[in-house]
């Protein structure tokens, strides 16, 4: 019921500018210098910080919804997948 409160509330533009002020901006300096140090392949920070946040807001949202206990350490799983993808081999 309330899975999309923050964006009714704010309305989807001031949203998306409070998420990318704070957990947006923080997602992409730890990319940037991910990338930098060699952890992860070089590629443009700003549309894998959107990817990768959308993504993550999204299961957080569908996740608030769940009543499946199980779905919590299946995203965990599926989200350290990807993200273990973007690492350097």
């Amino acid at each position: 019921m309330h899975r999309h409160v923050g964006k009714v509330v704010l309305g989807w533009s001031e949203w998306r500018a409070v998420n990318e002020t704070t957990s947006g901006r923080h997602l992409a300096q730890v990319l940037g210098d991910l990338i930098e140090e060699g952890t992860i392949t070089a590629q443009p920070v700003e549309p894998l910080a959107h990817l990768l946040s959308g993504a993550t807001n999204e299961a957080a949202l569908w996740l608030a919804a769940s009543k499946d206990p199980a779905d919590l350490d299946d995203t965990q799983n599926a989200l350290v997948a990807m993200l273990q993808a973007l690492r350097v081999t």
